[in-house]
């Protein structure tokens, strides 16, 4: 079972909020990031998610939105960082995502 940091927001609470044009891929993006493995850790913020691999919290992938798309920084370690925005093939961005889960320690 994955494990959900219960911080001030939540997911469900912030959904609304997000431009009805993002809310679907938002959420795949996320269900995908939780499907990862059982190590992955949700930390809901104000206007985003991050998610981390294991509780030392090294994340991976950071999304929020921006307008009308979604900014995704991708962490693989602790130099090697990028942006990408949802304008990309949802299968490259979740390859990107699952490469970057992979590799961070």
């Amino acid at each position: 079972m994955n494990k959900h940091i219960k911080y001030m927001y939540d997911y469900e609470k912030i959904k609304p909020e997000l431009p009805k044009k993002i809310q679907t891929l938002f959420d795949e993006l996320r269900n995908f990031c939780l499907s990862l493995g059982n190590d992955v850790i949700e930390d809901v913020r104000m206007h985003r998610i991050v998610f981390c691999k294991s509780i030392n919290f090294r994340w991976f992938a950071d999304i929020k939105p921006d307008n009308n798309t979604l900014l995704i920084k991708i962490q693989k370690n602790r130099k090697e960082s990028k942006i990408i925005n949802s304008n990309y093939d949802i299968n490259e961005i979740k390859k990107i995502i699952r490469d970057a889960y992979e590799k961070i320690n």
